[in-house]
């Protein structure tokens, strides 16, 4: 393991000035510049060897490596050196490949971001078996209120592949006014013109009879900060409803910071024991500090759901439906390349435990059901009566 971690150290050196001729040999640079975690260099490591192994068959098929050391980095340079075709291919295709059929518990993640403003139709897109899903239609989207709805799978974008949801929020977005055409997998089109699209991780829903509803999409930077200026501003509240619907995750350190504004818990660094490189334990926050529904559902996962179990361990009531499985600690970085390229590579670093029980691979229930967000609503308002 020395030899992975020296060679850790001098490509963080060269990390940003590499410019090599093809993406293969970059990303596996990164892969190996990122990762001082033994069993996450080993992981990653033993990944790409399977990987070079496998394209060095398919585009010089007798061609044998002398295979004279285990790691990625000499059998990079020696499949180049008796194949330099091997360089080629598209990348990310590759690697998602290679990940699910060497390592399916590493992932290629494609979130869509939002910051700032652009012209676009207001979709909020996640990857469901490596295809662009639509999750939610903002009330600001020219398609709201139309035939397209939320779980649809598109299939083209003004009449291109679109086969991530990276890709297809790239071309759905564009000049405010143009118009821009997306297909389903039914071959059913739809036309809109883009509009100013403004979001963010985290809104206020409505705030009626004395009720505070906040939707938070996502754990991205500052959200624990935007749901406290928000609550700052209605002080005279009876209860909040904080809305987790189709919540994707995102920073644990904000998803434990906005959790702490409504429990008894301590700082981030108090909060979770880390007992080795495989258990994160998260001990009890001592219960919540006023009265908070959560709404949940199907769509919920990773770091949201995680959320909702824990408010619940606190004393929440949840609404809604069963959430996604709740996921174990993961690592993140973007993927490098001389290319626009958002894919993330996602690495799963240790399991998470609340006091001694493992919660990872864990779904949360609700305790009361309700089949939209809507009925979620209206049933927690009776709960604030």
């Amino acid at each position: 393991m020395q030899r992975v971690i020296l060679f850790v150290l001098i490509s963080l050196l060269s990390l940003y000035a590499y410019a090599g001729n093809n993406e293969l040999e970059y990303v596996h640079r990164v892969f190996q510049a990122k990762y001082v975690y033994k069993d996450g260099a080993d992981r990653l490591d033993s990944v790409f060897s399977a990987v070079i192994k496998r394209e060095l068959s398919k585009q010089c098929p007798n061609t044998v490596l002398k295979q004279t050391s285990d790691y990625s980095s000499d059998l990079w340079d020696e499949a180049l050196a008796l194949c330099p075709a091997v360089a080629g291919g598209d990348i990310l295709n590759v690697i998602r490949q290679g990940f699910a059929e060497f390592d399916p518990d590493i992932e290629l993640d494609e979130p869509l971001k939002f910051s700032g403003e652009f012209g676009g139709l207001g979709l909020v897109l996640n990857s469901k078996n490596g295809k662009p899903v639509i999750i939610e239609i903002l009330k600001s989207s020219p398609l709201y209120g139309s035939e397209l709805t939320e779980g649809t799978v598109i299939e083209s974008v003004d009449g291109v592949k679109a086969d991530s949801s990276d890709k297809a929020a790239d071309m759905l977005r564009g000049k405010v006014g143009a118009a821009v055409t997306l297909t389903d997998d039914k071959g059913r089109s739809y036309t809109a013109k883009r509009v100013p699209i403004f979001d963010s991780s985290v809104e206020m829903n409505r705030y009626e009879k004395d009720i505070l509803y906040i939707r938070v999409r996502k754990f991205s930077e500052n959200s624990a900060e935007k749901i406290r200026e928000i609550l700052k501003a209605y002080p005279n509240r009876k209860g909040v409803v904080l809305d987790m619907s189709a919540n994707q995750g995102g920073l644990i350190t904000e998803m434990f910071a906005a959790e702490g504004l409504f429990t008894q818990r301590q700082p981030v660094a108090d909060m979770v024991k880390k007992t080795d490189m495989t258990q994160y334990k998260i001990a009890s926050a001592g219960g919540i500090k006023e009265s908070v529904v959560v709404y949940a559902d199907k769509m919920t996962a990773a770091g949201g759901a995680m959320l909702v179990m824990l408010m619940k361990r606190e004393g929440a009531k949840v609404i809604g439906s069963e959430t996604d499985k709740i996921r174990p600690v993961r690592t993140a970085f973007t993927l490098l390349s001389n290319k626009p390229v958002n894919t993330k590579i996602v690495l799963p670093i240790a399991e998470l435990y609340y006091e001694d029980t493992k919660i990872s691979g864990e779904t949360v229930k609700p305790d009361i059901k309700a089949d939209s967000r809507e009925q979620a609503y209206e049933k927690a308002a009776g709960i604030f009566k």
